[in-house]
């Protein structure tokens, strides 16, 4: 019987209208245009920023308050890591497709590691991929590594321990740092068509 009553979304305090049965509470919960999500540079230290609303707000608040952390992209561009160095992270705001990704890049226990997490409904980040070129202009090769994108709620603990993320060792990318100590590398983000 309590399975067949309609309850309220609980985002109802901040808009959303939308009653639905307990069956399809979580599943319309987790997508509520009303979900309130907080700004994703709370992660960096040096921003530490605690705004909180709902997504359409989130992309307003990171292109008017930190539009120096936040670029458009559309296709494939070149991006990069400065100064790199272990124990150092690098953390990027990207839109593409409308959407809002997280880039992360962090060197631990010798290894690069690097994600793009989707923000927004956990199910959404399957639906796109991203391409990562680290290319040598001293024709010593390239490596490219293409993987799903994540969801941003996902920790970056479990993100390295799966394996579901760029992976390189240190020594490697060495070879890929210019005489500035920076990495520049190709980054693509696309739709995942499988999705």
């Amino acid at each position: 019987m309590a399975r067949q009553i309609e309850y309220p979304c609980v985002y109802w305090r901040s808009g959303c209208t939308e009653k639905v049965t307990l069956d399809l509470k979580t599943k319309h919960e987790s997508a509520c245009p009303y979900n309130q999500y907080r700004c994703p540079l709370i992660k960096v230290p040096v921003v530490n920023c605690s705004w909180t609303g709902n997504l359409q707000n989130l992309k307003k608040h990171l292109t008017e308050v930190h539009k120096e952390w936040t670029h458009e992209y559309k296709g494939s561009f070149v991006t990069g890591l400065v100064d790199i160095k272990p124990s150092r992270r690098y953390c990027y705001i990207i839109l593409a497709y409308g959407e809002i990704f997280y880039r992360y890049f962090s060197v631990k226990n010798d290894n690069l590691y690097g994600v793009l997490q989707h923000i927004g409904p956990k199910e959404n980040a399957a639906k796109f991929r991203y391409k990562v070129t680290f290319d040598n202009k001293n024709d010593t090769g390239s490596i490219t590594i293409c993987h799903v994108a994540r969801n941003f709620e996902e920790s970056m603990d479990e993100i390295r321990e799966t394996g579901r993320c760029v992976k390189l060792h240190f020594d490697v990318v060495k070879s890929f740092v210019n005489l500035k100590n920076n990495l520049k590398f190709q980054m693509e983000i696309f739709r995942n068509e499988s999705k």
